[in-house]
């Protein structure tokens, strides 16, 4: 399972590398956005996703 979202991290970071690298504003804040987005991805990730663990820490 933890393939699959690497898979998407890396996909959603070319992605938003693509269109960081473009001239037009919107196509960089899109993917600024995507890069944000793949960051937090990434951090569940390394994190270790469970399912079954409550979302809270006591």
């Amino acid at each position: 399972m933890s393939l699959i979202y690497a898979f998407a991290v890396a996909a959603q970071m070319g992605a938003g590398i693509y269109l960081l690298v473009s001239r037009h504003v919107m196509r960089i804040l899109f993917g600024v956005v995507l890069l944000s987005t793949a960051a937090n991805l990434l951090i569940f990730v390394a994190g270790g996703l469970q399912f079954t663990a409550p979302p809270v820490i006591e």
